[in-house]
């Protein structure tokens, strides 16, 4: 058997064991290898005895498999959500991080056969199994099942938000305006309409027509006048589309700075409560300590007045 043979079994062996065998188990090992490689023997010994805590969570894994890729699936939708600033999505796998990680810290004390674990104890799984959420090294090291110590999570991380951009609709273009002008030539027609001699009465009022005519045609705008004015209307109606859509980009930016603010005071609502809850777990623990040094210290008291109570006895029945 190679040395990678012997290492990889003497590291399925030690880290199944219970802590208190660990060392025992590790001598016995490494004296083992010894007798055929002296390198497998070396890094034998050089193993490192687990922490309670790291124990219940190398257990948790050897027993579920499921248990590390659930969190670090979890940790992926959790940043994408953070990468999107999805508030909505953030506050529902929040709320799916607590309970998975509960769920799992119950299960690894259930598997330790330690239903009722220290508050300290619990403190530090708990702490692991959110850093493996936030952090996929860890993830692995847990995955791995040879955790030695547990590590150490203060708030999940947020990204910065991403930059806004927005496809603009397409200007639409202004429809012509319809020429109410007379046709050139109308004029015409109607002064050369007859063609026999105009006798001395109708040539005056034909040549009344005529000049009638004439002030027509010199009043109908020219077709450069008619460009001009369509010119004219399109850059008015151009200048206008142009403001609009100047409006709404004001707007835009405006709802985008708004829900940037929103989303970032989720965030910062999200780990100031993630935070508390670790201030609150911590506290717990503190007074929890200083119930138990306080029932210690009673019990210290109580044997010193037993004490003292029968020296004094020893002390009367002397003197008597």
């Amino acid at each position: 058997m190679g040395a990678e043979d012997l290492l990889e079994q003497a590291i399925e062996e030690l880290y199944s064991v219970d802590p208190d065998e660990f060392m025992q188990r590790r001598t016995a090992l490494a004296k083992q290898a010894r007798s055929s490689d002296d390198k497998a023997a070396k890094d034998i010994a050089g193993l490192r005895k687990p922490t309670r805590s790291a124990h219940a969570l190398n257990q948790l894994v050897r027993s579920d498999p499921d248990a590390a890729p659930r969190l670090a699936e979890l940790g992926d939708a959790l940043r994408a959500a953070q990468d999107v600033l999805d508030g909505a999505r953030m506050r529902e796998l929040s709320m799916l991080r607590r309970g998975l990680i509960e769920e799992l810290a119950d299960q690894a004390f259930q598997v330790t056969g330690q239903p009722a674990p220290a508050p300290a104890l619990r403190e530090e799984v708990v702490s692991t199994l959110n850093a493996a959420v936030a952090d996929q090294g860890v993830v692995e090291q847990l995955g791995s099942g040879t955790l030695v110590r547990p590590a150490r999570w203060d708030g999940f991380g947020f990204a910065s938000p991403p930059e806004l951009s927005v496809v603009r609709p397409s200007t639409p273009r202004p429809r012509a305006v319809p020429s109410t002008a007379a046709k050139p030539g109308s004029g015409r027609a109607a002064a050369t309409r007859t063609t026999r001699a105009p006798q001395p009465a109708e040539a005056e009022t034909a040549t009344k027509a005529t000049r009638a005519g004439r002030a027509g045609r010199a009043s109908k705008p020219t077709e450069a006048q008619l460009r001009a004015a369509q010119a004219e209307a399109r850059a008015q109606a151009k200048a206008e589309a142009k403001a609009e859509e100047q409006r709404r980009r004001q707007a835009l930016a405006e709802a985008a700075r708004a829900a940037k603010e929103a989303d970032s005071a989720l965030a910062k609502a999200v780990r100031t409560e993630e935070e508390q809850q670790t201030r609150v777990r911590h506290l717990h623990e503190q007074l929890t300590d200083a119930r138990r040094r306080l029932d210690e210290i009673r019990i210290d008291l109580r044997r010193a007045e037993n004490r003292q109570r029968k020296a004094q006895q020893a002390l009367d029945r002397r003197r008597q």
